[in-house]
């Protein structure tokens, strides 16, 4: 919002610093509101620890993976913009289907799926085509991220086909990532001279407060309405172009690289909607 908080940098501890400052927020906030969410989370938990390592053990490590990929887009978003960040992150589909295929999650895909699978490629080398002799650093790490990413989804998905209720599973999982974020930062403190660090614990204040309301938005959107939150959560990097436009108009992209983003959210757009034909 080109509201400055100081030197802050586009390396790695900075960005850990950030999702520290998220969890720092979200965590006690969703302890809070996780009994009127979920009767039982409580219940379900010394559960999980007494009698259920294996469920427990599958969700520490869908949380590791997600510090990994929130750490690595943060990264990639301070190197080249959130519309690029997004457009990496939302490939996630080319190595989540295929690892799903072969952990038996998913069904073979229909004609109409490998056609978006297509499409999704097709705009990813198009988004980074232009990044491919100049920003080598920023291409894989958006492609770390979004395997990262992957795997967080399918972790996530053999959790819950254990009868694993979604709130205590993201109490586990954002544990996880506040612990891991916590030792990276206990071993390599943050030590940045020009910093306003108000500025810096309010604007990790607005974060988490927007990181659990998008949680909690799309929980209950998922209760709502379904596997079409896929469809509408596909469309990300065409939300996050708009945003960039108004709020960075002096970052311009190149129209190989709008193509692109438009491709990967119609292919996801369109892989969400195939899911959802598919019989039960």
């Amino acid at each position: 919002l080109s509201l400055s908080i100081g030197a802050m940098g586009t390396g790695f501890l900075p960005a850990v610093a950030i999702l520290w400052l998220r969890m720092l927020v979200m965590i006690p906030l969703l302890v809070l509101f996780a009994p009127q969410l979920y009767a039982a989370t409580w219940e379900d938990l010394q559960d999980w620890i007494q009698t259920r390592e294996q469920l427990l053990i599958r969700l520490v490590f869908s949380g590791i993976a997600l510090f990994f990929s929130q750490v690595l887009l943060y990264q990639r978003i301070g190197l080249a913009g959130p519309a690029i960040g997004a457009a990496l992150l939302f490939l996630y589909p080319l190595t989540a289907i295929p690892l799903g295929l072969v952990l038996k999650q998913e069904r073979a895909l229909t004609p109409f799926g490998l056609l978006a699978l297509i499409a999704i490629v097709m705009g990813g080398l198009l988004v980074v085509r232009p990044m491919l002799t100049t920003m080598t650093t920023a291409l894989w790490l958006g492609l770390l991220a979004s395997l990262a990413l992957s795997l967080y989804i399918v972790l996530t998905n053999l959790s819950y086909r254990q009868q694993c209720h979604p709130i205590p599973a993201a109490v586990i999982q954002f544990s996880t990532v506040a612990v891991a974020s916590s030792i990276v930062l206990l071993f390599k403190p943050l030590q940045l001279a020009d910093i306003s660090w108000m500025s810096f614990f309010i604007w990790g204040l607005v974060v988490g407060m927007l990181m659990l309301i998008a949680y909690l938005f799309n929980y209950s959107s998922l209760r709502s309405i379904g596997p079409r939150t896929a469809i509408i959560a596909a469309a990300t990097p065409l939300i996050a172009l708009a945003f960039t436009a108004v709020l960075q108009p002096t970052q311009k992209l190149e129209i190989i690289q709008l193509t692109g983003i438009a491709l990967v959210s119609i292919g996801g757009i369109a892989l969400g909607k195939e899911k959802l034909s598919r019989p039960s």
